[in-house]
């Protein structure tokens, strides 16, 4: 099997995070007056981090745990993550307890998710108290931001919840900042009151910045999405195009249809046009074509449920199961039966309406559309439909 394509697209932003937890490690070991071999120890843990996390990394993208566009090439992480580094650096100037944690791990959450927010934001305040030589109980408060930031930035989005995650937000840090000084000095002073507030508003502002403007639009799985998949510029469509013309008019032709025949049965027509579009994509690989278009499709994080259509290709691993996924193995048959057949068959108007009839009879006559849930009414009207509509099988799109 040929190697995953798009992959440059992630590769970039990893080795990103990486010169950047390397270039961070050495500024605060600089800032902070560390010994060289006490540095270098550090990139190797760094090093150890960074395997890991690349490695989690990849293993949600495959889960399908991240947004769609992060699965896609990893760049808001990047850029979330490169953030966060900035920050934690500024807070190495600032008064103890001057943390980002929770505005950190609030970011990394929306871009990604919770683990991911956790995982990067312990070891950056690890990072971070070792160079620092933080006492104990500074680490705790950072620590804590971190987990609020990390619980409150999801719930954030819930309108019924949006009240009580401000109040815990900014309520909350004063909290955990006065509590964890009083733990160190065992007084509480009016300055540590001023700072635990400012601390709370500023990671109240940025949980409100954030709730309203930085949610992700790429969750979206509706039908809007599927368009996205059709662009001229999209990475697959382009791969496509390289591999083969007539593979790309193909795709074109039955994404076209599909999406017509969707639109007479009100199916969706978004997903019926990807899908028609995508159909074939495993010729890009070679044998087998299911499993290798399937791969393609993952790899690319497209919704489940136009990988589904994909995997039903054919129905030679699984049966059709859904009308849509119907739709588009029929005016695959179709196309590819007319792309077949020499342009002379088609003199006549006859001859070719009576090629559609036969290959759409003779498929529903082996029962490959039993599960489906397509009616017999439904398979009639599409048929009528492909054979009627003289400008879907113009004899240009052949040559």
């Amino acid at each position: 099997m040929k190697e995953e394509r798009l992959v440059k697209r992630r590769v970039v932003p990893v080795v990103i995070l990486t010169v950047l937890t390397l270039l961070f490690t050495f500024l605060m070991g600089i800032r902070n007056t560390m010994p060289l071999d006490e540095v270098v120890v550090l990139f190797f843990l760094d090093l150890i981090f960074l395997a890991v996390f690349i490695y989690f990394l990849e293993e949600e993208r495959l889960l399908k745990q991240l947004p769609t566009e992060e699965c896609n090439d990893f760049k808001s992480i990047a850029v979330v993550y490169g953030l966060g580094l900035v920050a934690f650096y500024i807070s190495s100037y600032l008064p103890d307890y001057s943390s980002f944690s929770f505005c950190f791990a609030a970011a990394m959450a929306v871009v990604a998710n919770r683990e991911m927010a956790l995982s990067t934001g312990i070891f950056l305040n690890l990072l971070a108290a070792y160079t620092q030589n933080w006492d104990i109980h500074v680490l705790m408060a950072s620590v804590l931001l971190l987990l609020l930031g990390t619980m409150l930035a999801l719930a954030g989005k819930e309108k019924h919840l949006h009240l009580w995650v401000q109040f815990i937000s900014f309520f909350g840090t004063i909290v955990i900042v006065t509590s964890c000084y009083y733990a160190q000095d065992f007084i509480i002073k009016g300055r540590v009151f001023v700072l635990a507030a400012v601390i709370g508003g500023v990671n109240l502002l940025f949980l409100e910045i954030l709730t309203r403007s930085l949610e992700p639009d790429v969750q979206r799985t509706g039908e809007e999405h599927y368009l996205e998949l059709l662009k001229d510029n999209y990475p697959l469509v382009r791969s496509i195009r390289r591999f083969s013309e007539m593979d790309y008019s193909h795709a074109l032709r039955v994404s076209e249809i599909s999406g017509e025949c969707a639109g007479k049965l009100g199916l969706k027509e978004n997903l019926c046009r990807a899908a028609g579009f995508y159909y074939r994509i495993g010729r890009m690989e070679g044998e087998p074509y299911t499993e290798n278009g399937v791969l393609l499709a993952q790899n690319a994080c497209f919704p489940e449920e136009l990988i589904q259509i994909l995997r039903e290709y054919n129905g030679e691993l699984m049966a059709i199961s859904t009308k849509e996924s119907a739709i588009v193995h029929m005016v695959d048959k179709v196309v590819t039966k007319l792309d077949l057949l020499d342009k002379e068959t088609f003199s006549t108007t006859w001859n070719q309406d009576m090629v559609i009839y036969q290959t759409l009879n003779e498929n529903s006559a082996t029962g490959i559309y039993d599960e489906s849930g397509l009616s017999m009414n439904q398979f009639l009207t599409i048929r009528d439909f492909l054979v009627k509509g003289d400008h879907l099988f113009d004899s240009n799109n052949r040559e």
